[in-house]
């Protein structure tokens, strides 16, 4: 039996980095029956991995205590080294920042046993299985032994009253007309336009903004939307990890919630730059449409390839 262990999770950035490493996250929590897990990222996003008991603890990266960490600032903290020793291990994936600067931060301030884990040299593969298989790399040949088991590990998984109250709304489909960069985003009249496709094929649902999409509440105020169809704007992550959990088909841009939304194991339509394709698609049921520019997708095209996997909707999930 594997001793009951104190590890500490890091993993900064937004809500689609978090989810690029939610594979390995279960990998950990598999690997380290009964241990208990921390995590310190965006608060915000790791109280959804809470709620789905991956961790027990989510620590704000933002916070104080950690200035000694990610503040740049080279003097030890006692108490954050006194915290840092008491933990069993500490595992982390960075992306932009520099996992040996992490490191070497983390072993500054006390800590012993620390794996970091860093990006790929180039966009070969997705990055949740290039985290995923250094992971389970690094836990040694029983971690190993998991690494065929990727699509095992990449589902979020709710708790039963949550999906409970998802199956309850039955809300079959979903659009999210955002992202935390334009460039990123299909134009948001093709949104509307597939909405209003879908209401004249007697399927409802919402559509739903965050906060990066102050921009289109304009349009979307004055949009009105067809019968069946709602604008929820900025729904909390849980529930809207509850409705994702249960909607017929999801459409939205290279996001964090399109990320969410293949977590939860929504049948995804998913429009990216063909840059970014390779390298942060996520994993799930996922079909991906790309070009040079996310403007030149086509909406027929769109329409078709969602029609496409409406008529496969009957298949188990």
């Amino acid at each position: 039996m594997k001793k009951k262990l104190s590890i500490l999770l890091i993993r900064l950035g937004g809500l689609g980095d978090l989810l690029a490493v939610l594979p390995s996250l279960r990998l950990l929590r598999r690997f380290y029956p009964g241990s208990r897990f921390s995590l310190v990222g965006r608060a915000e996003y790791g109280l959804l991995l809470k709620s789905a008991a991956l961790v027990e603890e989510v620590l704000d990266a933002g916070s104080s205590r950690f200035t000694g960490l990610f503040g740049g600032d080279d003097h030890s903290d006692p108490k954050l080294e006194t915290w840092l020793k008491s933990t069993d291990q500490i595992w982390g994936w960075t992306l932009g920042e520099s996992s040996l600067d992490l490191e070497a931060a983390l072993r500054r301030q006390g800590a012993r046993s620390v794996r970091i884990i860093g990006p790929p040299a180039g966009p070969s593969r997705p990055l949740s299985r290039h985290y995923f298989d250094l992971t389970a790399e690094a836990l040694g040949g029983a971690g190993a032994a998991l690494a065929g088991k990727f699509d095992s590990f990449c589902r979020l998984k709710l708790r039963d009253e949550q999906a409970s109250a998802a199956r309850a709304a039955n809300l079959p489909a979903v659009i999210h007309p955002g992202s935390g960069s334009r460039k990123k985003c299909w134009p948001l009249d093709r949104f509307l336009a597939v909405a209003g496709r879908l209401a004249e094929n007697n399927i409802p649902g919402f559509i739903v903004t965050g906060e990066a999409e102050g921009r289109l509440e304009p349009e979307l105020k004055r949009h009105g939307f067809p019968p069946g169809w709602t604008w929820v704007a900025q729904p909390p992550l849980v529930r809207l990890a509850a409705r994702l959990s249960a909607c017929r088909v999801y459409l939205g841009n290279d996001s964090g919630i399109t990320h969410l939304a293949a977590a939860c194991g929504a049948r995804v339509l998913a429009l990216f730059r063909r840059e970014a394709q390779e390298l942060w698609r996520p994993c799930g049921r996922v079909t991906l449409l790309s070009a040079e520019e996310v403007a030149d997708i086509g909406l027929d095209k769109v329409w078709e390839e969602l029609r496409r996997r409406d008529r496969t909707n009957g298949s188990g999930r």
